[in-house]
This record gives C-alpha cells, structure tokens and sequence, in this order.
C-alpha cells in the first residue's frame, strides 16, 4: 500500500508529462544452449580460479551473477511507464529530478541503437538506458536541452552497452 501511495505522490509532484511512452524493465536476450554452456565453463573457471587464489568473496560474486542470468531469463521483464516531465523523469514509480542529472546523450543509429541517456551527478546512481521505441528524438532533444546538459562528446553506444549486447547480458 505504501509503494502505490509513494508512486501516486511520485506522479503527482513529477510535474507536466511532456513525452510517455512504455519501455520494457530490461533487455530480454534470447539466449540458446551453446551460450548456457559456454557461460557455465567460464564460471566454472572462475570458481577453481577463485578458490586457487583464496578469494572467496570472487566465487560468491561469480556464483550470484550466474543466479541474477538465470532468474532474468526465467521471469519476463515487466513494462514500465516513462515519463519525461517538465520537473524531471519518471520511470516506473521512481522519480528523478533534472538537478540530480548531469547530462543526457542520443544514439541515434536506426535500426540496431535508439537509446537515450542519462548520467547523474552522483557516481553511485548508474546510468540510464531509455529505448526510444517510435518516439521523435529530435522533439526530445529540444526539449531536454531546456533542462539539462547535453554531453555531445559521446558519438557512439557506451562501451558497457555493447558488450552487453555482445555476450546477452
């Protein structure tokens, strides 16, 4: 009860929405049984490497990324809601205000990279990752650029990005 009213009080402060459209929670990779196989030998490799060198806290580390794959490819990625607002973003129930971000970049690369970035000023928050599905990007980049810093040094998909793709993570 208390996430519905924190998500109503969320929407209800997030001001005017200005762009909505629902994007998926999570890259849902198809991945087929070589993959499975190739990635349970790596693992195991990186378990008999972390036992060898007695760190321990690696092996827990590897063995919760094989669980956290296992249960992404297991359970459907929900649907969200996303909301550019003329007070901030609103993903899902979780709100984040323009002065918490430090800029945003387009990928614009039809048809492999539609994204839209946003970096925060504080290094702990991740970046995010917005597909930008059907919607314009240059209406969006107009209107962001009223709000928020564009970092037009970025040319291509971060590289984080594109391994993750590479190997369906």
């Amino acid at each position: 009860m208390e996430d519905q009213n924190q998500a109503k009080t969320n929407s209800e402060s997030a001001g005017t929405s200005k762009f909505s459209w629902k994007i998926p929670e999570y890259h849902d990779y198809t991945r087929s049984r070589n993959w499975y196989i190739g990635a349970s030998i790596v693992a195991i490799l990186l378990l008999v490497y972390s036992v060898w060198v007695a760190n321990f806290l690696f092996g827990i580390i590897v063995i919760i990324a094989g669980v956290t794959i296992y249960y992404m490819d297991h359970n459907k990625p929900q649907v969200i809601e996303f909301d550019i607002t003329t007070r901030g973003l609103l993903v899902g129930d979780k709100f984040f205000e323009y002065d918490e971000i430090a800029n945003f970049f387009i990928i614009y690369e039809p048809p492999t990279v539609k994204n839209l970035f946003f970096e925060f000023k504080n290094v702990l928050k991740p970046r995010i990752n917005i597909p930008l599905e059907d919607q314009d990007p240059v209406a969006i980049r107009k209107f962001l650029k009223k709000h928020l810093l564009e970092n037009l040094e970025r040319k291509g998909e971060p590289i984080s990005e594109t391994i993750g793709k590479m190997f369906k993570l």
